[in-house]
């Protein structure tokens, strides 16, 4: 799993309200940083080693600047497509990771939509995405980040992005393989079990880069509202988050079902691992579910309606 840097056992570290802020001394290397996450090698001797000085900060705090997620939803042959962003304050940021939760709060991507979370066939039957990889099709897709084409508003996937070894499964021959980047072969009997599913915990990453943000406008009127209800937050994890102009895609999530036609929705609770333009690294845990009841839903599900009765394909 990778961690949140949140979840260092390092006493030093007070987390409050499940956000903290890491800044880098010269010299520190974030490659450093996600290695020792990910091995869980990570203890006092390489902080200090590394230049790490970790401060608790509030989730108002002005410098917090991934500030929730937001979604869009598009109606396509079989279903919905579902993209998710992280939301920020800053044109200047870029993501490094999607972690699942913090310590005692577990990060999940549920859905009760039939068949789970579905993909496409060949190369795209996995969560790892093709290089060059667009939102146009069907597929479930989880990336850091990609492209934006200015011209006509579509997205494309980071085909650089790692699975962290909460995926791993065993093969008929014994061998160790991680579900993120490999098929279900049934005639070879080889069924990986997180085909349709993400694992509890389940993040993912760049090895040694970074994801710029990029402006959210190209989401239109396909981008969610938000709403609260219940203490739950629905559309997106915040008004802000909501209203963000910054954003970097960490998601495509096709499903058969969603709202109104079976209640069906998507449950989704992670964090993000922002770098600042100045070198510091910030991260929060934030939740949402898709769809909203209400208003939410309506500004996806209403305009593609009225987009289909004059002609248009949202997958066109």
């Amino acid at each position: 799993m990778l961690h949140s840097l949140c979840a260092s056992p390092l006493r030093s570290v007070v987390i409050r309200r499940r956000s903290c802020q890491i800044s880098e001394a010269p010299g520190a290397d974030l490659e450093q940083i996600r290695i020792g996450i990910q091995t869980g090698t990570m203890n006092m001797n390489t902080w200090t080693k590394i230049g790490i000085v970790a401060t608790a900060i509030t989730a108002s705090h002005a410098n917090a600047d991934f500030i929730g997620w937001t979604a869009s939803v598009r109606d396509v042959a079989g279903g919905h497509l579902v993209n998710v962003f992280a939301a920020t304050s800053s044109a200047g940021d870029s993501l490094v990771s999607v972690f699942g939760g913090s310590a005692g709060n577990a990060g999940y991507v549920t859905t009760n939509s039939a068949s789970g979370f579905l993909q496409s066939s060949g190369a795209r039957s996995t969560f790892a995405a093709e290089i060059g990889q667009e939102w146009d099709a069907p597929d479930s897709f989880l990336t850091i980040g990609g492209g934006l084409d200015s011209a006509t508003g579509a997205w494309s996937a980071n085909a650089a992005t790692i699975g962290d070894p909460t995926r791993m499964f065993t093969d008929q021959g014994g061998g160790s393989r991680n579900g993120f980047s490999t098929r279900t072969d049934i005639p070879a009997g080889l069924m990986n079990p997180w085909t349709n599913a993400i694992p509890t915990n389940g993040g993912w990453y760049l090895a040694g880069g970074t994801s710029p943000a990029r402006n959210l406008a190209s989401l239109g009127a396909n981008r969610l509202s938000h709403e609260v209800s219940g203490g739950v937050h629905f559309g997106a994890s915040s008004g802000a988050a909501a209203a963000a102009s910054n954003g970097i895609m960490v998601a495509q999530l096709w499903v058969a079902d969603l709202g109104g036609e079976t209640g069906a929705s998507i449950q989704w609770r992670m964090g993000a691992t922002i770098r600042r333009s100045n070198g510091t690294v910030q991260q929060n845990v934030f939740a949402f579910t898709v769809p909203a009841p209400g208003g939410a839903i309506l500004a996806a599900s209403v305009f593609a309606k009225r987009r289909r009765r004059s002609g248009w394909r949202a997958d066109s």
